[in-house]
């Protein structure tokens, strides 16, 4: 989906090597919850907390009704 190769874009401008998968959208009456899991390198330097607080703000900086809920994988070596 659109939104989904937008947040695949923004997450490539923290760290080019980070990747999302089961990415959803669920709509609500308030705010739209995007719902992905993202995979990071096993040398990563964010730790899982920093890199969703990162990834909420930005998104919410292109749209404030937007929320995440992100499930962090690491890639194995």
């Amino acid at each position: 989906s659109e939104k989904r190769e937008e947040v695949a874009a923004l997450l490539r401008t923290i760290d080019q090597r980070i990747s999302i998968h089961d990415f959803r959208m669920v709509e609500g009456p308030t705010h739209t919850n995007l719902i992905f899991d993202v995979v990071t390198p096993y040398d990563f330097s964010l730790t899982d907390s920093e890199l969703t607080a990162l990834i909420q703000t930005r998104i919410q900086e292109q749209n404030p009704s937007y929320f995440t809920v992100i499930e962090v994988d690491k890639q194995m070596v």
